[in-house]
């Protein structure tokens, strides 16, 4: 299990990664801070702060893509 150190508060943060690269949101457990990342093996690569709002905004999209991947097709 790799672990990062936060962006903002140098804490260290341990990331549960199914596949190799990870890009998506993160939040700091120690300082709340809400970043967007980008995780290769077990390196941060890019960051980015994030708002809340942008958060939801980007949860409410992968909830849609969800939807419709499940969405049998009709012939």
């Amino acid at each position: 299990m790799p672990t990062i150190a936060c962006p903002q508060c140098g804490q260290e943060v341990r990331v549960f990664l199914i596949e190799s690269r990870y890009e998506g949101p993160l939040r700091c457990a120690q300082c709340k801070g809400l970043f967007r990342v980008t995780i290769e093996g077990s390196k941060l690569k890019e960051w980015q702060p994030m708002t809340e709002e942008e958060l939801k905004a980007a949860q409410e999209v992968e909830a849609l893509k969800a939807k419709f991947r499940r969405t049998p097709k009709e012939d």
